[in-house]
């Protein structure tokens, strides 16, 4: 993971990590929170698209680059 934050870094000067360790998640056992982390981060990143979108005014479903342009 810090080898993926280290990048993002060196690339945009806006990057915003989520760790699943910054949620209580009251009732799950320390055990339990590993499989639980990867529903964490998907349930936070559709609440982060769907902001995007609305600020952006612009549905994500709409791919601007996504096989219009060569990489």
């Amino acid at each position: 993971m810090e080898r993926v934050e280290n990048f993002a870094n060196r690339i945009s000067r806006r990057v915003f990590a989520i760790d699943t360790a910054d949620y209580a998640l009251e009732g799950i056992s320390k055990e339990n929170r590993g499989l639980l982390g990867p529903f964490v981060v998907q349930t936070l990143n559709e609440r982060i698209s769907k902001h995007l979108e609305f600020e952006r005014r612009h549905p994500l479903d709409i791919r601007r680059y996504y096989r219009r342009l060569k990489y």
